[in-house]
């Protein structure tokens, strides 16, 4: 019986290190890795253009305007139209105003302003928010920086906070020992700000790497949001003013010196919101169909637009706004990187699932299963691939080995060639023998 069950560990061991390295050895190999389409607002030519790889054919017009013989990369407006890449690059002063500089095309002229290096650069800004990043876990111990402390940078403070049923606490980050009054201190103020315990999330930047802090921002159990905030001897905290009913599902927090907004607000209805750097006044974006379990989000800020670009991984979806924030423009476009290549669909035939450590945006590990698109197509092949083999081998098809390869496909495969095919069958015949012996 020992046997039986090394060998029963053994198959088991081969299908998850097979499940594992298997298809990521086919991507490497034969699966081309495209990234997201690049979409912007033109200020130019108050239109949507795009930069994204080709996947599949290449069209004639996209090789005319490469600068390389071999180039599957295209640049193109929402109408259309292909573009050279220095066409591109002059449609988007504002990202590409170093590129602009070199070939002597600043202060750019747009709609009869002017714009300068520096003031591109001012007013330049990007926002994050990606979906991973929505179900993250958090850590449950915070530090609360000093937010304008009187240095050049930011450090650690020497206590973290974490929260209980009913108080906020504050503990010594070295000796681990609780700061008693701070924690009182804060709780009283909390209370009195008519915070109701316990918490229920906390958002910020807990990073020293940022120009400032604005603070931490804390969800009680009514759905309210607070923001708390250290200076260099007190700590104040403040119920923001939410728009009707706003239910907030996430803050993302993000401190810039050259940006209005200091962070992005989702709620609970996937509605968008701006947070403004000094009153923490939500302003609302009109932006309709972003799913934030799935989607990745960037706004984009330039001197006379804010665009929000949203994408999954097959549609890229864009609004343009203008510096009021009143809609300019909508576009939305499938993804060249959505187009099925025949490498990706033999990738699903033959791989019945698949096994994947994912740490993407997260600092966390996470274990995925994949199921194969057309897994019983592979399966079904790597039947007829054993019994070819059995029976040019002039043996019978045995019952175990059968069932391995049907449900497990190439991973049932490998095991018989890894293990021989009388090693993971039902008992062999000496087995059988000292089993009823005993």
């Amino acid at each position: 019986m020992s046997r039986i069950f090394a060998r029963s560990c053994l198959t088991v061991l081969v299908i998850i290190v097979a499940a594992f390295y298997l298809p990521q050895l086919y991507e490497q190999l034969f699966c081309v890795q495209v990234e997201k389409t690049h979409l912007f607002y033109s200020p130019v030519s108050k239109q949507f253009i795009y930069k994204e790889k080709i996947v599949g054919t290449v069209p004639e017009e996209v090789q005319q305007k490469s600068e390389e013989e071999i180039n599957a990369v295209a640049y193109r407006t929402e109408k259309g139209e292909w573009l050279h890449r220095l066409e591109f690059e002059r449609l988007l002063p504002f990202i590409y105003y170093k590129d602009m500089e070199v070939r002597g095309l600043l202060p750019v002229i747009i709609d009869g302003q002017s714009f300068s290096k520096k003031e591109i650069k001012a007013q330049r800004r990007v926002l994050e928010l990606r979906a991973r990043e929505m179900s993250r876990p958090q850590t449950k111990v915070y530090p609360l920086f000093v937010s304008a402390p009187q240095q050049a940078r930011l450090v650690f403070p020497k206590d973290r906070f974490f929260s209980e049923a009913d108080r906020v606490v504050f503990v010594n980050a070295v000796t681990g020992k609780e700061e008693t009054t701070l924690s009182r201190n804060v709780t009283t103020l909390l209370k009195k700000n008519g915070f109701q315990f316990p918490v229920v999330k906390v958002f910020g930047n807990f990073t020293v790497l940022k120009p400032f802090d604005a603070g931490v921002f804390l969800l009680d159990s009514a759905g309210q949001l607070f923001h708390m905030q250290r200076r260099e001897k007190a700590i104040s905290v403040d119920a923001l003013l939410l728009p009707q009913g706003l239910k907030v599902k996430y803050l993302r927090v993000a401190e810039s010196r050259a940006s209005l907004y200091c962070g992005i607000v989702v709620g609970e209805s996937n509605n968008l919101y701006l947070l403004q750097k000094e009153s923490y006044r939500l302003v609302p974006l009109s932006v309709t169909g972003y799913n934030p379990a799935i989607m990745d989000l960037k706004i984009i800020f330039n001197p006379l637009y804010v665009t929000a670009v949203f994408s999954d991984n097959k549609m890229i979806y864009a609004v343009a706004f203008n510096k009021e924030l009143e809609t300019v423009a909508c576009f939305q476009h499938q993804m060249s990187r959505a187009e099925k290549t025949l490498s990706q669909q033999i990738y699903h035939m033959i791989f019945p699932f698949s096994l994947v450590l994912e740490t993407k945006e997260s600092s966390f590990v996470e274990l995925s299963f994949r199921g194969g698109r057309y897994a019983p197509v592979g399966m079904l092949f790597s039947l007829f691939v054993y019994i070819f083999f059995i029976q040019l081998r002039h043996q019978t098809v045995n019952g175990y080995a059968f069932c391995l390869v049907f449900f497990f496909g190439i991973y049932g495969l490998l095991v018989l060639f890894c293990l021989g095919v009388s090693s993971v069958t039902a008992l062999s015949s000496a087995d059988r023998k000292m089993y009823n012996k005993k």
